[in-house]
Parts: C-alpha cells; sequence; structure tokens
C-alpha cells in the first residue's frame, strides 16, 4: 500500500527543514479546516469516507483510544501536521485518510508529539509514521522525541524502543534519544485487516502496564515508577544537548523492560493504584460519540462536507 504525506506547518523558522524531506507534500497554503472537516461519503460502501479526519476521529475510524475533541483540536492547532492518505487522484478531501500526527516544537532540540493516530482496521501505519517523523528531525538536528500516552498504546511505544520516563500528575510519559534509540521494525508491507467487525478496545490501566514492564528483580528491591515527573526541567535541559549528542542521565538510569524493547525509568516511589488518568484531556471522552459528532457533522448528506460549529 503506497501513501502520500500530507503536510502543514505554522512554524515558519521550522518549516523550511522539514521542506527538505521529499517524501512531504506540502500543503500549507490550503487551511487545515479542509482537510480536518470536509468529508465524502465512499461510493458503494455505508460509513465509510473519504478526508475529513473530524468525522473520522468521532466515528472512532482514525485515533481510535483518543478523546475526539482533544485529538481534533490538537490537528488544527499543532505546530506540524502530517496525513498520511492514499495516492491523490482528485482533491485531498476525496482520497482515503490513513493516519494522522501532529508535533509541536517546544526547543531547536526538543519536539512533542501530540497525537498520533492510525486508520482502523490497518496495521503497521503507526511504525511508518514513527519512523517518517524521526527521518525528518533527525535531518533537522533534533535529539529528544517525547509524548504523553493513552494507556491502551503505552505496550506500542515500549515495542518501538521508547523509555518511560513515569507520569505527570495526568499522563504517562515516553521520550526517545534521537541519537542512540531509534529501532524501528517496520513491515515490508502495510496491511489491512477485515473491516467487516466494529472496533472493540479493553480499557487498560497505566498501572498494569507499568506492573508488566518493570523486572521482577526491580519489583523485589522496591523499585517503581516516578510520578510527578518535572516535564518542564526536562526539555529545558534537553534544549541544551548539542546535536547528535546522547542524553547520558537516559542511559545511565534506565532498565530494559520485560517485553524486551523498550525502557523504564525505575524510581523508588511504589507502582500505586492513586495514580489516576482519568482527568488526562486525552482520555476518551465519557459522553457517547454520536452526541459529540453532532457539532461538526453538515450537510454530509448532500457530499458537502462538515464544518465546525460555531
Amino acid at each position: 500500500m503506497y501513501m502520500e504525506y500530507l503536510f502543514w506547518c505554522n512554524r515558519s523558522d521550522m518549516c523550511a527543514c522539514f521542506d527538505l524531506n521529499p517524501q512531504f507534500k506540502n500543503m500549507t497554503f490550503i487551511d487545515r479546516e479542509v482537510i480536518l472537516y470536509d468529508a465524502h461519503r465512499i461510493p458503494g460502501r455505508p460509513n465509510r469516507f473519504f478526508g475529513g479526519v473530524a468525522v473520522l476521529s468521532y466515528k472512532n475510524m482514525l485515533g481510535f483510544g483518543v478523546n475526539p475533541d482533544y485529538f481534533v483540536r490538537s490537528c488544527l492547532l499543532s505546530n506540524i501536521l502530517i496525513v498520511a492518505v492514499e495516492p491523490v487522484q482528485t482533491t485531498i478531501t476525496k482520497t482515503k485518510i490513513m493516519g494522522v500526527v501532529s508535533i509541536n516544537i517546544h526547543n531547536s532540540k526538543t519536539f512533542e508529539i501530540d497525537v498520533i493516530g492510525t486508520r482502523s482496521h490497518h496495521t503497521a501505519i503507526g511504525t511508518h509514521l514513527l519512523k517518517l517523523v524521526f527521518d525528518a528531525a533527525r535531518k533537522c538536528e533534533f535529539n529528544i522525541c517525547f509524548l504523553k500516552s493513552v494507556p491502551n498504546a503505552m505496550r506500542f511505544y515500549l515495542k518501538s524502543n521508547f523509555t518511560y520516563l513515569g507520569t505527570t500528575k495526568t499522563d504517562p510519559v515516553f521520550a526517545i534519544d534521537l541519537s542512540a534509540d531509534i529501532n524501528l521494525q517496520l513491515k515490508p508491507t502495510l496491511q489491512r485487516q477485515n473491516s467487516g467487525n466494529d472496533m472493540t478496545m479493553d480499557r487498560v490501566r497505566v498501572v498494569e502496564v507499568e506492573t508488566q514492564m518493570i523486572t521482577d528483580e526491580d519489583k523485589a528491591a522496591g523499585f517503581g515508577i516516578k510520578r510527578n515527573i518535572d516535564l518542564k526541567k526536562m526539555i529545558e535541559l534537553w534544549g541544551k544537548l548539542k546535536f547528535n549528542q546522547p542524553w547520558e542521565w537516559l542511559q545511565q538510569n534506565r532498565q530494559l523492560s520485560t517485553f524486551g524493547s523498550g525502557f523504564y525509568v525505575k524510581s523508588k516511589h511504589n507502582i500505586s493504584e492513586k495514580f489516576s488518568y482519568g482527568k488526562s484531556p486525552k482520555a476518551v471522552n465519557k459522553t457517547p460519540a454520536s452526541a459529540t459528532f453532532k457539532r461538526v457533522q453538515t450537510r454530509l448528506n448532500s457530499g458537502m462536507g462538515t464544518r465546525r460549529a460555531p
């Protein structure tokens, strides 16, 4: 499955660098709302759509597990938006969206993946998006990528060789040292699964994944995961790194996870049930998606797309 990568950027100091990547098709001259809210039903396929990141998100067909309100807002406001699509034949609103990643730049050495989501019933797209972003970021001389994960994605980031730093008050935080840790296992071809069944998701708790990732030796020694990490201080530290300079503290204070890939920073903080992910803005909205979706759905049946409600 071949994909094209549409690219938007609102950081003029970084756009020129990312533009050097031949895989990106710069779409900054088009308002992002076009790819977010314009959607068209795929002929002969009920409830399937071309375009429309917002429509796909609210219908659990893109970014499954992330609060749709948060997902759409991030795609609209992030410094960089990359949308993976099937080859464009007519217009970008009449092509199939396969994946999305939104990025915020914190300093010349640090960027954050705010959201990453892939089309339901398709595999390996997320890993390909990560590799694309990492390759571009290294050429732009970034050192550190970090992100705040939803619980269901924690295992994916460990298998992608990220290091689990601990939690803020509301979110699990992962980071990857672009100079030392990139080890993505790409599948030779992207795969489409049977789309006849609805997507289902077993809720995963943060503490469940934490308990699974920590070695028995560390558990016996009383090690756990640090809470309330000072992410602001870390970002300031990362900004002082020289290009291609490994983050030595990370290399010295982490442990290989029991998954055989990915790491965690151990701490004398015990794993506690008191940590709650429920307050995270990324948490799945408790309001049924169908109710929230009404705020963006207009004139879709007549092929006019969707728009944000005022």
